[in-house]
């Protein structure tokens, strides 16, 4: 339960007052087509970690696993269960390719302790090895997720999520 209060108070300060990184708007607007976190573009931010990053959904159907990939493989420090670490984010409903949350659109990174069942399960287990410096994104299941119950409105009941995690610190 403190995971889901610890994400929720993340994801609603980015969605409820937090503009886009185009100008105008917040990241729940519903004017945006699906595309609007995805596509062919991801590749012109995706390594660098100084930008916010596109969020470029898998094509095909929702995986069942943790999905991870390595965008930017870090130099620093590695970040292992029971680390306090701090991330940058941005956070896509797979079958939307819309962003619910985003820690690049407030400015401020999101501390929690790795594998303190701070966080959603899939992050737990999908940053675990990332070294600081590096970008992953993680296509996360319902069950490494909300699971049926979702996180409305902000994340529907079932849905398998994608983020693109940057590490900024370990320890």
């Amino acid at each position: 339960m403190r995971r889901a209060v610890v994400l929720l108070i993340a994801a609603t300060l980015a969605v409820a007052g937090c503009g886009d990184d185009r100008g105008g708007g917040t990241a729940a607007d519903s004017d945006r087509s699906p595309d609007a976190f995805a596509g062919p573009s991801a590749g012109a931010t995706d390594k660098d970690t100084s930008v916010k990053p596109t969020v470029t959904v898998p094509s095909g159907p929702a995986p069942t696993q943790l999905q991870v990939d390595d965008l930017i493989v870090g130099t620093g420090a590695v970040a292992t269960a029971g680390s306090p670490i701090r991330v940058h984010y941005v956070g896509v409903s797979y079958s939307t390719g819309k962003q619910f949350d985003a820690s690049w659109d407030s400015g401020n990174p999101f501390p929690f302790t790795l594998g303190g069942g701070d966080v959603i399960p899939g992050w737990d287990q999908g940053i675990v090895g990332m070294k600081v410096g590096g970008r992953r994104q993680l296509t996360i299941p319902p069950d490494l997720a909300y699971g049926a119950q979702g996180f409305p409105p902000v994340i529907a009941p079932n849905e398998t999520l994608v983020f693109v995690v940057d590490l900024l610190a370990v320890g």
